[in-house]
């Protein structure tokens, strides 16, 4: 369909057709219109078993719209369209975004590779996983760090309360990082 601008484009869709839909990403996505927002558009593509992607696509990300099929009046756009079960998607969407937010804090901002490299040792070796960013610092178990200033080597005690098995275990597991980036190093370094 020709138009300008992604409003057009987005216009150009109806409850119940079959529409094929471009996003400024490059991807492409077919399937029966589901839903209308003021700023997101429901695509619904049928798959074996009953089974179905749901696809969420903002408006002002599309930027071509092709229509493929419209509903004749005997399937009626009810036919096309089954109920969507909106617990179910609010459901999914929460979790989504739990998971998200979750990965989101195990990546350090303005951390260099090796800093992330550290984390993500420590994040899977420690036993109670309670490793997590402040900044550029890496904090576990809740009173330990190790900070960018000394280049995640040393590690600090926060508080009182930490144990001496929680220092000597987080202090084995960062000397075996560093041993391991050492070796893996030397076996790249030209002889």
């Amino acid at each position: 369909m020709a138009g300008s601008g992604a409003e057009y484009q987005a216009d150009q869709l109806r409850k119940g057709s079959t529409f094929k839909v471009r996003t400024k990403q490059g991807k492409e996505y077919e399937g029966v219109v589901h839903l209308l927002q003021k700023r997101m558009v429901v695509l619904e593509k049928q798959l074996v078993n009953h089974k179905k992607d749901i696809f969420f696509i903002r408006k002002d990300q599309i930027t071509n719209v092709k229509h493929i099929k419209t509903p004749s009046k005997d399937e009626g756009p009810s036919a096309m369209l089954m109920k969507i079960d909106e617990k179910l998607l609010n459901k999914k969407e929460t979790k989504n975004i739990k998971r998200r937010k979750e990965q989101d804090a195990k990546r350090g901002r303005g951390v260099s590779k090796q800093a992330q490299a550290l984390f993500d040792h420590l994040y899977t070796s420690c036993p109670t996983n309670t490793v997590k960013w402040s900044k550029t610092t890496i904090q576990v178990m809740g009173t330990l760090e190790l900070r960018s200033s000394d280049n995640f080597k040393t590690i600090h005690t926060l508080s009182k309360h930490s144990s001496n098995e929680e220092l000597e275990y987080v202090n084995k597991s960062v000397k075996q990082f560093w041993s391991q980036q050492q070796s893996s190093k030397l076996r790249e370094s030209p002889i």
